[in-house]
Formats: structure tokens, C-alpha cells, sequence
């Protein structure tokens, strides 16, 4: 599986449904957009995978996992003593434990740790892919929605914190021992889905609650500002009624954006957009 590649595109899409008009049309009329939280996600393993000693199970890579969360717990690096000292009981615990009961043990420190963090952020779930069939049928109401295209620096400028890019495990499995120590963070567990949803090419911005003064618990949006929408890519599915509907809301509130259609490819089973979107030759004047 390729992990390569972390630096964000140029731009970072979202898919979103028709089914909620005033949430849609605030979206631009307002800068609005909604952060959700991790314990509201359709997949129950979303954010919350575990650790497995299935992969990666060597006693270096224990040693590091024992010294990351002393480092952790203590909230300071450990003195050469500390360390000798972590490290010799790392080793005994590794070659005197039995791995099933090693694992559960882990996995129950994991749980903790896990579960207190997760209520403490909100996620923007976005993607590199704007025409996967699949994603326009589960996140844009059957290609009766709508994409947005997002300026990736704009984003970066109206959250403070990077898109990160979602880690996929090899093999359905969860994260292995090394995954964490590489990471060396719990915030990895929000970055982390299974490796059947690799297709998605998912990235994601974490926002914790203390960055913002009304963090959204019960439906309360995030704000951005002008330039963040560069482009909205119209389901070819949707209604013209819809689509006339959008427009006006385009020329009345976000002028600059770049409105594209979705279209049905002849000749394979794929979504292309018209304009092209590496062709679109934009003026206001052009809004259809």
C-alpha cells in the first residue's frame, strides 16, 4: 500500500446532498461548513481501531511503543537513567508475556486514552477524487448532489491545522505497533480507516474543541472566508431546477467560484465534468 504522496494536492473536494436546502445555501450565503464529530461516523471502526501485534511484533518495536508513552504520561523526555531503566523492563515484559494477554493490555491502555481524545475534535472529511462513482452514490444523495472543490492553501489559512492524509493499513488490519511508533500520537487513530475504503483517497483536518470558542456539538458550522470554494461540480443527476437554484446563489454570494457539471462518460463507467476542470476558462459574465 502506498503512503507516499502526503503533501496535499492543490485542491481537496467534499461531497455533499441536496436533502437539507438552508444548510446548502448557507454553505455560501454564510462561509459555513460543519466539522463532524468522530463518534457520529457510519463506520464503527472509524477512529476507533485498535493496535495488532499481528505485524511489525519485534521487541525493538515494543521498546519504542513503552518509551513513546513514558514520554507521554511524564510530559518530558527521559533522562539516560530513566530510559536503561524503561528499556530493561520493556525486555523482560516482551520475552516473559504472552502476546494474545500483551495485546489485550495495550489495547486496553489504547481504549482509554482513545476514547477521551476523541470527543475532544471535530473532522472535515475531504478527498483528492472528485468523479469515483461510488463516492457521488453514498455522500451526494445518488449523483443528485453536489462537490465542492477547496483551495488547499485556503484551507490550511482558515483551520490552522494541515489536511492530513487518511492511513489505510494494509490488509483490512488494524495499525501495527511500528504505524503508532512512527506516528508516536493517539491523533493517528483519527486519521485511520480500514483499507477498504483506500479508494476514497481520503484527507482529513482535525480541529480540536479549544480552537474555536462554539465548538460544534449540536450542529454549529465553522466559519471561512472568501477564496476557501474554488469550484462546485454539479451531480448529473440533478435536477435543473436545482442546478438554476445553485447558480443564482453563485452569482449572488461567491462570484469567484467555478461551477462544473458531472457528466456520464461514454465509453467506460466513469464521471467526467464539463467544463473540464483542468480546462475551465473562467469569467463571472459565464455563470450558466
Amino acid at each position: 500500500m502506498n503512503q507516499k504522496n502526503k503533501k496535499p494536492p492543490k485542491f481537496l473536494y467534499r461531497f455533499f446532498s441536496n436533502k437539507c436546502k438552508k444548510y446548502t445555501e448557507h454553505i455560501f450565503k454564510c462561509n459555513e461548513l460543519y466539522f463532524r464529530n468522530p463518534n457520529k461516523f457510519n463506520d464503527p471502526f472509524d477512529c476507533k481501531a485498535l493496535l495488532t501485534l499481528e505485524r511489525d511484533w519485534n521487541q525493538e518495536e515494543y521498546i519504542k511503543f513503552v518509551m513513546n508513552n513514558a514520554i507521554d504520561s511524564i510530559g518530558r523526555n527521559l533522562d539516560n537513567e530513566e530510559k536503561q531503566l524503561y528499556k530493561e523492563s520493556a525486555i523482560k515484559v516482551f520475552k516473559n508475556s504472552d502476546r494474545n494477554q500483551l495485546s489485550r493490555n495495550i489495547n486496553n491502555t489504547i481504549k482509554e486514552c482513545l476514547y477521551k481524545s476523541i470527543n475532544e475534535f471535530r473532522i472535515l472529511c475531504l478527498s483528492r477524487n472528485y468523479n469515483d462513482i461510488l463516492m457521488w452514490s453514498h455522500y451526494a444523495e445518488g449523483h443528485r448532489g453536489f462537490v465542492l472543490q477547496f483551495d488547499t492553501k485556503a484551507l490550511l489559512e482558515n483551520f490552522k491545522q494541515p489536511p492530513q492524509k487518511v492511513f489505510y493499513p494494509p490488509n483490512k488490519s488494524f495499525p501495527s505497533i511500528k504505524d503508532f511508533n512512527e506516528k508516536n500520537c493517539v491523533h493517528m487513530f483519527l486519521i485511520t480507516k480500514s483499507s477498504q475504503w483506500e479508494y476514497e483517497e481520503e484527507w482529513r483536518i482535525l480541529m480540536h474543541i479549544e480552537d474555536k470558542d462554539n465548538p460544534e456539538e449540536k450542529g454549529k458550522p465553522y466559519k471561512f472566508k472568501n477564496g476557501l470554494i474554488t469550484g462546485i461540480i454539479r451531480g448529473c443527476e440533478m435536477k435543473d431546477s436545482k442546478k438554476e437554484e445553485i447558480s443564482e446563489w453563485i452569482r449572488e454570494y461567491q462570484p469567484q467560484v467555478k461551477i462544473y457539471d458531472a457528466i456520464k462518460d461514454e465509453n467506460f463507467y466513469n464521471i467526467k465534468t464539463y467544463p473540464e476542470i483542468n480546462e475551465y476558462k473562467y469569467s463571472p459574465s459565464q455563470i450558466p
